[in-house]
C-alpha cells in the first residue's frame, strides 16, 4: 500500500521558542519527511513567531498561517480546512514528538481507513520546573494511559485529547470539526460524534510524545472548573449521553469527600478556606518527595473545582444535588437508565495487541480524578 500524505496541524500562541524546539523534532521522525506538510497556525501571535517561521528551513513542508486569536479550535478547524494530506495529524506546540510518533499513527490508518487513533504523552524526566498540581497531572496521564494499554479503559470519543491524535482529512471535515463555541471540552465534543458516526478508536501506546507545558496553579485550578462547566454543557446542549458518567462519579465520592463538597459548593470563602488548607499541604508534601499525600491533596482541590463548575452549569448546589439524587438533569424529560451492573456500556472496537477491549468501562475520566 502506497503511504499517505499527512498534514499536521499545529496551533500556537505566542510560544516561538518552544514551537521551534518541536518543529525542529520532528525532523527525526522516521516517516518519510517528504510526505509531510506541517501547517503552524498563529492564533494571534505578537512574539515574533511569523518572522521565525518565514526564515525557517526544514526537510519538510512548513505552511505559516495566521489568524486573529480565536482559540484552539479555531486554529485547529483553520489548518484542517488547509490541509493537501489524506491524514490530519494534530500536535499541540509543547510537545517533542518522538521519532516512531508519525509512523505509529500512520501505521494503524494503513490498517483502518476510518480509524481515529489516540497517541500518549510522556512527561519530562524529573520534577524541576514543577509544581505539585502539574506532577498530579504527570501521574493521573500515566495511570490514564496504563488503564488504556491493558484495555480496562478503551478508546473511545471520551478519550480524544486533542494534542496528540489523528483522522482522516476528509472524515474530520465531513463530522465539522470542533466545535469553536467551547472554551474546554471541544476535543471530547469531537470524539463523541465521531464516534456516534461509527469511526472506530485505537489508541497507540508507542505514537508519543513528551510534554513540556505547565500550567500556573490558578490557571490550573481554573481549569478544573471549566471541565466541570463543559461536562454538563455536553449533556445539556449537545445531549451526549455523559449523565450517567457524571452523577455516578460524584455518588461514588468517599463519605468523607462527599461531606466537603456538599458544604463547600456555593460557598466561596469556605471553599477558599478548603482550597488554601489542601494547597499548603500538598505543597510542603511535594516538597518533601511525599508525592502520594500530595496527590491526595490536590485530587480533592481539583474535585472542589470540578464540582463547583458542574454546579454552577446546573443552576446551583440545591439543583446540583437533586439532579445527582434523582439523576436527572433539569430540561430533560427523562431519568437516566440505570448502569449495568458491571458497569460497562457499548461495545467498541479495538486492534488487537495495542491495549484494547470490546467493552467501554465507567471510570472516573481523567477531568474529574
Amino acid at each position: 500500500m502506497d503511504l499517505q500524505r499527512i498534514s499536521i496541524v499545529i496551533p500556537t500562541h505566542n510560544r516561538r521558542d518552544m514551537l521551534l524546539e518541536m518543529l525542529h523534532s520532528l525532523c527525526q521522525q522516521t516517516y518519510p519527511l517528504d510526505l509531510l506538510e506541517v501547517i503552524v497556525v498563529m492564533d494571534g501571535c505578537v512574539d515574533g513567531t511569523a518572522e521565525m517561521l518565514e526564515g525557517l528551513s526544514m526537510p519538510y513542508a512548513v505552511r505559516p498561517v495566521s489568524q486573529a486569536q480565536g482559540g484552539a479550535a479555531a486554529a485547529r478547524n483553520h489548518g484542517a480546512r488547509l490541509a493537501t494530506g489524506d491524514l490530519l495529524l494534530f500536535l499541540d506546540d509543547d510537545l517533542l514528538p518522538c521519532a516512531p510518533l508519525v509512523e505509529e499513527h500512520a501505521r494503524l490508518h494503513r490498517g483502518d481507513v476510518h480509524a481515529v487513533v489516540l497517541g500518549r504523552f510522556i512527561p519530562v524526566k524529573g520534577t524541576a520546573g514543577k509544581g505539585g498540581w502539574n506532577i498530579w497531572e504527570e501521574r493521573v496521564l500515566e495511570k490514564h494511559y496504563g488503564k488504556m494499554l491493558v484495555g480496562e479503559r478503551p478508546a473511545a470519543g471520551r478519550r480524544l485529547y486533542s494534542g496528540n491524535f489523528s483522522v482522516a482529512c476528509s472524515l474530520f471535515l465531513e463530522a465539522g470539526g470542533f466545535d469553536e463555541r467551547l472554551k474546554r471540552g471541544e476535543d471530547v465534543e469531537l470524539g463523541f460524534r465521531l464516534q456516534a458516526a461509527g469511526l472506530p478508536f485505537y489508541y497507540n501506546h508507542n505514537a508519543v510524545a513528551v510534554h513540556r507545558g505547565y500550567r500556573s496553579f490558578l490557571s490550573w485550578c481554573s481549569s478544573a472548573y471549566v471541565y466541570g462547566r463543559c461536562d454538563v454543557l455536553l449533556a445539556k446542549e449537545k445531549r451526549h449521553n455523559v449523565l450517567p458518567e457524571i452523577f455516578q462519579w460524584y455518588e461514588r465520592q468517599a463519605a468523607p469527600v462527599r461531606m466537603v463538597l456538599e458544604l463547600s459548593l456555593d460557598r466561596p470563602r469556605l471553599r477558599s478556606v478548603f482550597m488554601g488548607g489542601l494547597h499548603w499541604g500538598s505543597s510542603l508534601w511535594t516538597a518533601l518527595r511525599l508525592h502520594a499525600l500530595a496527590h491526595l491533596g490536590y485530587s480533592a482541590i481539583y474535585k472542589l473545582q470540578y464540582w463547583q463548575g458542574a454546579a454552577d452549569e446546573l443552576g446551583g448546589r440545591s439543583t446540583f444535588l437533586r439532579a445527582v439524587q434523582r439523576g436527572l438533569l433539569p430540561g430533560f424529560p427523562e431519568k437516566v437508565g440505570p448502569v449495568p451492573e458491571d458497569g460497562r456500556f457499548a461495545p467498541t472496537r479495538a486492534p488487537t495487541g495495542l491495549g484494547g477491549s470490546i467493552k467501554e468501562p465507567l471510570e472516573d475520566n481523567l477531568r474529574s480524578e
